[in-house]
């Protein structure tokens, strides 16, 4: 059975909220030259994060329940760590405005996940 438009567009916003977070992670790879030993290592958890998060959307748009769980886990917790530990030093606007719309294009996104033809698609599955 195919998915539901309302979860298709979910996962679109995903990958519209994955691409932003890409690309304000570029700033991230701008490492203060006293910090070089750890910049190998930044770049590897940033690299493992969004290969998880990738993983997470493409299983959730196969209809694999547990990555949709997983996906609005992670969506409340990086939320919620945002908000808890603001950064030390302030962000550039365009970063901040990253945020908040990456924030928004994932909440509507796990709105449509878990409600309506979203989520009868996902007990659906798990019926089978």
């Amino acid at each position: 059975m195919e998915a539901p438009p309302q979860v298709r567009r979910a996962v679109q916003f995903l990958w519209a909220s994955f691409v932003l977070g890409l690309i304000d992670s570029i700033h991230i790879l701008e490492v203060d030259p006293e910090a070089l030993e750890v910049a190998g290592t930044i770049l590897f958890l940033l690299v493992l994060v969004n290969a998880f998060f990738a993983f997470l959307i493409v299983s959730a748009s196969r209809r694999k329940n547990w990555a949709r769980i997983l996906l609005l886990v992670s969506v409340v917790v990086t939320t919620l760590a945002y908000f808890l530990f603001p950064s030390e030093s302030p962000d550039p606007w365009l970063s901040v405005a990253s945020i908040i719309v990456s924030s928004i294009l994932e909440a509507i996104a796990m709105i449509w996940l878990f409600s309506g033809p979203g989520a009868r698609w996902y007990a659906q599955e798990e019926a089978a």
